[in-house]
């Protein structure tokens, strides 16, 4: 599975529910102006640098936007988070 999920792009990521879809992304700033991704296509790389071996918390945010007609269900998908140190 790669970082784009089930749309194979990063704008607009879906999550599926059988052959329905639904549009949503994830951001990593609250304002959701900046797409979180791999640096391509339209994404933004989000790089963390701790300081002195503490924890550190990477937060994101979603969006589902509005006016998708689509029929009430389960939607998933599943992205691929890659963690380096």
């Amino acid at each position: 599975m790669a970082p784009t999920g089930n749309a194979g792009r990063f704008t607009p990521r879906q999550m599926t529910s059988g052959r329905e879809r639904l549009d949503y992304n994830l951001y990593i700033d609250a304002a959701r102006t900046q797409i979180w991704g791999d640096g391509t296509g339209g994404s933004s790389l989000r790089t963390l640098v701790p300081v002195n071996h503490a924890p550190t918390t990477l937060e994101i945010f979603g969006r589902i936007p509005t006016r998708q007609f689509v029929p009430a269900g389960i939607y998933s998908n599943t992205i691929v988070v890659t963690l380096e140190y």
